[in-house]
């Protein structure tokens, strides 16, 4: 699907998240996301609710109709590590407005509301707090597939590890990032409270932008290190690469973190079909400024004590870059010899993550090694390596 190799999801939007509390007094966490869509509400339906349309976009394959009322319907989750299979009864399909129905211990509430340019959709479901941002991503990447499907346009189901490659990883930096900044919605809000909220779930970004010396400085030491190695951008042109940094701030900026935390980023790829320059760290041991971080937030949360200062995905989400996947990894091992003492977290499946683990990577006796180990845990002797479109 040539659209699938092109896709990339757009910013984190449209998520809130509710606090409630228990009969039991433990707090229950709520994920809440709108999407409109430019679909009618009976079109939007019928994807919600039919098997074969589900298989297309969710996250989950159905063995029977969700919309109707009291069917019992079996839901395999895709992509999961074993295989994970859970009956439900649908509890309530009011078509085309709104369908209720429980997917394993999770609660989902499904609201279609007609407007003027088809159909605002919201999704309610619980989730455990350290997982939100993960959900969110997962949910966003989901609904884009979704409006290509009803759209004519089809991207093709991407769940679990396949939601890795289009971006999943820095959504998961930014919802958290939001999240972080933003209160809870209080218990005491009914659904109906939620309608507008698409229009208020971004935060205020604070401006990031280099002054005129710094940005001179960091193209002198770019075009430097360009030009020192040449094999890794063989046929390549530093006058392109300059011009397209000059012409974004933002992403100037961002090499800028890379380097300032000693990442060393340089230019290993063009992609003709974006007409985008990729950028990796390529310091030769993973970036000085960036160890003794735990994986994410919720392993940071999740520590007791001897907390670290910071974790791998929370100090890339706010750099405005993303960690390196597995496959990545090995690319830029195919440019040099890197991490030769020390070692780099890396993107890790989201079925990984909710089992408590993470995945890193090393280079020891000419050999790339993948191994895993407690997302809460973190070393002197590893950080991350990122990567950057521009």
């Amino acid at each position: 699907m040539p659209d699938r190799e092109q896709y990339t999801p757009g910013p984190a939007y449209g998520a809130r998240i509710r606090k409630d509390r228990a009969q039991n007094g433990e707090e229950k966490w709520t994920l809440i996301l709108v999407r409109d869509l430019r679909h009618s509400p009976e079109k939007v339906w019928q994807a919600l609710t039919d098997p074969a349309q589900l298989r297309e976009w969710a996250p989950f394959d159905a063995d029977g109709d969700l919309g109707i009322a009291g069917n019992n319907v079996k839901l395999t989750t895709v992509a999961a590590p074993a295989l994970h299979v859970t009956e439900t009864v649908v509890t309530r399909a009011d078509a085309p407005e709104v369908l209720e129905y429980n997917w394993g211990d999770r609660e989902m509430r499904w609201q279609l509301e007609a407007t003027a340019e088809g159909t605002r959709l919201t999704l309610w479901t619980n989730i455990g707090r350290g997982f939100i941002a993960m959900g969110a991503a997962g949910w966003h990447i989901c609904f884009d597939v979704l409006d290509r499907l009803l759209s004519g346009t089809p991207l093709g189901r991407a769940v679990g590890p396949a939601a890795m490659k289009f971006g999943w990883q820095r959504l998961v930096g930014e919802y958290a990032k939001q999240f972080e900044s933003e209160a809870p919605d209080e218990p005491a809000q009914s659904a109906q409270n939620h309608k507008s909220m698409e229009s208020t779930a971004m935060p205020q970004q604070a401006k990031k932008e280099l002054s005129p010396k710094q940005r001179g400085e960091l193209l002198k030491g770019l075009q430097v290190r360009f030009e020192k190695n040449m094999n890794r951008h063989l046929g390549l042109e530093w006058a392109k690469v300059q011009a397209k940094l000059e012409a974004n701030n933002g992403k100037l900026w961002s090499l800028n973190e890379m380097e300032r935390s000693g990442g060393e980023p340089d230019v290993v790829r063009f992609d003709n079909k974006t007409g985008e320059f990729i950028f990796y760290d390529c310091s030769i041991e993973s970036p000085k400024g960036r160890r003794s971080f735990c994986y994410d937030r919720a392993a940071l949360e999740s520590r007791k004590e001897a907390k670290p200062k910071n974790s791998a995905v929370g100090a890339a989400a706010a750099m405005g870059v993303e960690l390196l996947t597995e496959e990545q990894y090995r690319d830029l091992q195919r440019l040099g010899e890197f991490d030769a003492k020390t070692s780099s977290w890396v993107q890790t499946p989201s079925d990984i993550r909710k089992l408590g683990g993470a995945l890193f990577c090393d280079r020891r006796f000419n050999t790339v090694f993948l191994y895993h180990n407690g997302a809460e845990s973190y070393y002197a002797a590893r950080g991350f390596r990122a990567w950057l479109r521009v």
